[in-house]
């Protein structure tokens, strides 16, 4: 039996960029909704997205709206792969803002290119400090990886 999530903080975003990777975002997008998870699909810009390979998606909203006052209300920030969506991310300062205070506030973020880790922390928004709060894929498949990060989102 699963149970259905309703509190505010028990809610994830999915932030995606141009070119997404619509496989693994897809996803995990519906394995989260399937176990009860709130999930919005938020992207650089509002409306239409394209992927890597032409498939659209209708987003749930921008990042200039998540980030309008920068105080989050969900547990967990999803960035999936894809080349240039998370290069794309990545060069955002709003993304860098966005992923320090989902940090600050005891919330995770996931990544499933191993690239993100490196360059969070270089450019430092992953300190030490919020290390153990930061989940990379690694060599697991994204049935995996989405069930690891359902772990660390409250019931």
């Amino acid at each position: 039996m699963k149970t259905t999530r309703t509190a505010t903080r028990n809610k994830a975003v999915i932030l995606v960029g141009p070119e997404f990777n619509e496989e693994s975002t897809i996803q995990c997008l519906c394995q989260m909704r399937q176990e009860g998870l709130a999930v919005d699909l938020v992207g650089t810009m509002a409306g239409i997205l394209k992927g890597l390979h032409g498939v659209t998606i209708c987003l749930d909203s921008s990042l200039s709206q998540l980030v309008e006052p920068v105080a989050t209300d969900f547990q967990l920030l999803v960035i999936p792969d894809g080349g240039k969506s998370v290069a794309t991310l990545l060069s955002d300062p709003r993304v860098h803002e966005l992923i320090a205070a989902v940090l600050n506030q005891g919330g995770f973020v996931a990544a499933m290119s191993p690239a993100v880790r490196q360059i969070l922390a270089t450019v430092g928004v992953l300190t030490p400090e919020h290390a153990a709060h930061f989940l990379s894929r690694g060599h697991s498949g994204t049935p995996e990886f989405v069930q690891e990060m359902l772990r660390h989102v409250p019931a």
